[in-house]
């Protein structure tokens, strides 16, 4: 009993360390375990769907929105660490200011917009949520996709090898 316990240890640390490891890594990378652009788990979970119900569609959506909000912030906050988007933000972090403004205008028009796609597509799916949630999915994703693309552009601009401590103009 003893013996399978310790073997049981050491496997769950030894996973530990490799996505410990992986995570160093990969410090400056966008993926820091936030989105999977091409869905991985999302796919897995549609596979594992038995009933084909719209229910179960719509929990395999939810847990991808999940993500795709986390990483959604994430990269806003990861903007937030150069001076340069500080500055344009005029606030407090994703408090206040022009990303929790942004964010507030996105989320409401993502909202209407996707209840009336919802609507839109009941006569295909038979379900509402079904309908409204891919709208989700797939807005998030292009919202992410610009967002990778801001970030990934900002480190040529503003890392810290990019300019010698020169500011570059701000606008609104």
């Amino acid at each position: 009993m003893l013996k399978k316990l310790l073997i049981a240890t050491a496997i769950v640390l030894s996973f530990t360390n490799m996505a410990n490891a992986q995570n160093t890594a990969n410090k400056d990378s966008v993926f820091i375990a936030q989105y999977d652009f091409d869905q991985k788990d999302y796919k897995k979970c549609l596979e594992q769907i038995r009933g084909f119900t719209a229910r179960e569609y719509v929990a395999c959506l939810n847990t991808e929105i999940k993500k795709q909000n986390a990483a959604i912030e994430n990269y806003y906050k990861k903007l937030l660490v150069y001076p340069e988007f500080k500055k344009w933000n005029n606030g407090n972090e994703l408090f206040r200011g022009n990303i929790k403004d942004m964010n507030d205008q996105y989320v409401a028009y993502r909202e209407r917009l996707c209840s009336m796609y919802g609507m839109g597509l009941y006569s295909l799916y038979g379900d509402l949520e079904h309908g409204r949630k891919e709208c989700m999915m797939e807005m998030n994703d292009q919202l992410l996709r610009r967002l990778e693309r801001i970030y990934n552009s900002s480190q040529a601009d503003f890392g810290p090898d990019s300019y010698n401590g020169e500011t570059y103009p701000i606008s609104k």
